[in-house]
């Protein structure tokens, strides 16, 4: 069940009939919860080879790597060690008919990693399931400034949790991007706020967004980060 925020961009709002959708925290778009869709945009984003990863250089032709069923998962935008800011511009080619999913601020944490690496990574207990829960708060420290579409604010989207789920880490992450992390299938939770969009019609999109973070509490320094996305459907 949908109930939807309808935006009308001004590139849509010529044809005088196309709405993009925005879906809610508490949808199903394609008949799957908005959570779950979340957990599958981490097991994209840590299913990226090394070579291909955005976490290291962005290029548009990878933009469809690790890409699969009806929604399209863009890449987040990820601060350099030590720096508290960043602001990227992204684009890529999108399959008309994709849903497109986009996290603006997220974190996911999980049995198997740096901070928790418990033996058993996918049997659950009340005292791991409850440090993921607590891990993944430091979310509660983030200020969505302002996300556009088309040139248009629209509403800060719903923060999202999900629902436990197992993730999956590729063979790259032990020595990649986030070098360290043990690779595997763990437990997993992840929490957050993300901009996802019914199908576009055909042509150029683009969304913006600007937030501001606290990584862990709020002793720790702000880090602000824009996103600039420009998407060709078709």
């Amino acid at each position: 069940m949908l109930s939807p925020l309808c935006f009308v961009s001004a590139a849509l709002a010529s044809s005088g009939t196309n709405e993009t959708v925005i879906y809610k925290n508490g949808d199903e778009p394609n008949e799957t919860p908005y959570s779950q869709w979340a957990g599958d945009w981490w097991n994209y984003w840590m299913g990226i080879p090394n070579k291909q990863h955005p976490t290291l250089s962005y290029d548009p032709a990878t933009c469809g790597v690790n890409q699969k069923g009806p929604v399209w998962f863009l890449t987040d935008v990820v601060l350099d060690p030590a720096a508290n800011e960043a602001s990227k511009q992204i684009s890529c080619d999108v399959p008309q008919g994709k849903s497109i999913l986009l996290p603006i601020s997220t974190t996911a944490c999980w049995y198997g990693d740096p901070e928790h690496n418990f033996p058993d990574k996918l049997n659950p207990t009340p005292e791991h399931d409850a440090s993921l829960s607590q891990c993944v708060r430091n979310v509660d420290n983030t200020d969505v400034l302002s996300v556009s579409i088309d040139g248009k604010n629209v509403p800060t989207p719903d923060r999202m949790k999900t629902d436990f789920f197992n993730i999956t880490v590729g063979e790259d992450f032990t020595t990649g991007p986030l070098g360290g992390i043990k690779s595997g299938k763990s437990r997993a939770l992840a929490d957050g706020y993300f901009l996802f969009l019914s199908p576009h019609t055909p042509g150029q999109h683009n969304l913006v967004f600007n937030v501001q973070d606290r990584v862990t509490d709020i002793s720790q320094p702000i880090t602000t980060r824009q996103g600039n996305y420009t998407l060709f459907v078709k």
